[in-house]
């Protein structure tokens, strides 16, 4: 059945401070996340009952993926809900933050309006990917207690979970949500029970971790592979996070005597990037141990 979408010219341009969060699926950023293949199937199965017209209106709003920190999950989620056929805006939660009353449910119903506006604009389902989310100010702790935004949010966003009609995308879907977090305790349960929100533990285990490196490293040789394996038996417990900044070191690397004589134009550093060069042993052994023992230094209070 073909999808029907409104008139365009009857669509009034959205406004765009929300939209530049979104991402599609041939923007370039995109194509360096890497796909995690169990993540990828949880989410295809809560899309497909975002989608389907017998579904939609009775099935979770929200996704919840949970998991520790530098596992890949917002990432692989953006890679997965892409694949699903939605453009994606990812959104940090520090956005939420407000010393106005009522100030977090404006923002998140100004986000929802133009991501609405977004999709009858360009013909595209809308998921939106809130990041960290037991890190913003819906989390109740000891420091920071219960304040009138953290009720008015968590109210607005159990409304939301209930009442599927309210923010649709252009072919009749539900603009659906993902969470990410790290530790559920400080979240209000009947937020995320039962029917509001599908839950997903994402915690990597070694053999997965080892094949995310083998992805994101790239060994093409024998040799490669040899050196890749003998990195990833010395940091098998390092996040996804660490892999892809090894990656990152490995193409900067390669861009030193390139930059002995100047600041070259980005069409010359893309050209030099395109040239795949061999995997340097010595470049990645210290870049390795660099970042497994590295930890970040406040120089404020150093003394002299």
């Amino acid at each position: 059945m073909t999808t029907k979408f409104p008139d365009l010219a009857a669509v009034p341009p959205p406004k765009t401070r929300f939209t530049g969060l979104i991402r599609s699926a041939d923007d370039a950023a995109v194509r360096h996340y890497i796909d995690v293949p169990s993540l990828t199937l949880e989410i295809r199965k809560f899309a497909a009952l975002q989608i389907a017209t017998s579904t939609r209106d009775v099935a979770p709003r929200i996704m919840v993926i949970a998991g520790p920190p530098g596992a890949g999950k917002s990432q692989g989620a953006l890679k997965a809900a892409l694949s699903c056929g939605y453009d994606v805006a990812t959104v940090s939660c520090s956005l939420f933050a407000s010393d106005v009353e009522g100030g977090a449910t404006n923002t998140l119903n100004a986000m929802l309006e133009e991501f609405e506006g977004y999709s009858a604009q360009h013909r595209k389902r809308v998921l939106a990917i809130f990041d960290d989310f037991d890190l913003s100010i819906v989390a109740r702790d000891d420091n920071t207690g219960v304040s009138s935004n953290t009720n008015l949010l968590t109210e607005r966003l159990q409304y939301l979970a209930d009442n599927r009609h309210a923010y649709r995308n252009a072919d009749g879907t539900n603009l659906a949500f993902i969470f990410t977090i790290n530790n559920a305790e400080p979240l209000r349960a009947s937020l995320l029970r039962d029917m509001r929100a599908t839950w997903v533990e994402h915690d990597p285990c070694r053999v997965t971790k080892a094949n995310i490196a083998f992805r994101i490293l790239d060994p093409q040789t024998a040799q490669e592979r040899a050196l890749v394996e003998k990195l990833i038996r010395r940091h098998a417990n390092q996040p996804v996070a660490f892999w892809k900044a090894l990656r990152l070191d490995l193409d900067a690397a390669r861009l030193d005597d390139l930059l002995g004589n100047g600041m070259p134009s980005a069409h010359v550093i893309d050209a030099a990037m395109a040239q795949r060069a061999p995997i340097d042993e010595a470049v990645l052994m210290r870049a390795a141990r660099k970042r497994s023992g590295s930890r970040i230094r406040n120089y404020l209070f150093t003394r002299r």
